[in-house]
């Protein structure tokens, strides 16, 4: 066999087996978009996934002030990017519970919950009406986004992880879910 033939070999088997790798990469576009980390595709990969899926962004950049790295961030205010690409993993399960917590504390549910699935990531999202709003205290966590707000006897979580919720109703007794 002939330098020639070995390299028409080469091709015929490098084309698919490149053909297959972007093809269960979600195509040339994608893959493409990955690499240069190019906003448009990796909204479009994310919008595609998110639903179904556990998506996570890997970013490169620099914060913008010291943080440990563990909660909450908004990209472009808290870290600065240079390149941001997105990592689809096993599929999501996701599980929407609805509590009442009727002139009792939120502390007794949220932990049988956080008991139930031990493993999961579980974050809230809702409001409460609290008692005495004045006895709920909110940790500030720098250079996060903020995951709980009292605005008068309203007490709302958006995306606040399970600890942080069951921390900030330790002391808080709710007169009704709204």
């Amino acid at each position: 066999m002939g330098s020639r033939e070995l390299w028409v070999l080469g091709m015929a088997i490098a084309l698919p087996t490149l053909g297959i790798h972007l093809a269960n990469g979600g195509g040339i576009t994608q893959k493409v978009s990955q690499n240069l980390g190019l906003r448009d595709g990796i909204v479009r990969i994310y919008n595609q996934n998110a639903a179904t899926y556990n998506v996570y962004a890997i970013l490169a950049g620099f914060w913008t002030s010291d943080a440990d790295g563990k909660g909450v961030y908004k990209t472009g205010e808290q870290i600065i990017t240079s390149k941001v690409t997105i990592e689809v993993d096993e599929a999501a399960k996701t599980k929407i519970i609805n509590l009442s917590f009727n002139d009792e504390s939120a502390v007794q549910p949220l932990q049988e919950l956080q008991q139930a699935d031990k493993d999961a990531d579980i974050y809230s999202n809702g409001e409460l009406t609290v008692d005495f709003p004045e006895d709920v205290k909110i940790p500030i966590e720098p250079n996060q986004i903020t995951t709980a707000v009292l605005s008068g006897s309203s007490l709302k979580f958006s995306y606040c992880s399970l600890d942080s919720a069951i921390a900030i109703s330790e002391r808080t007794v709710c007169s009704r879910d709204s």
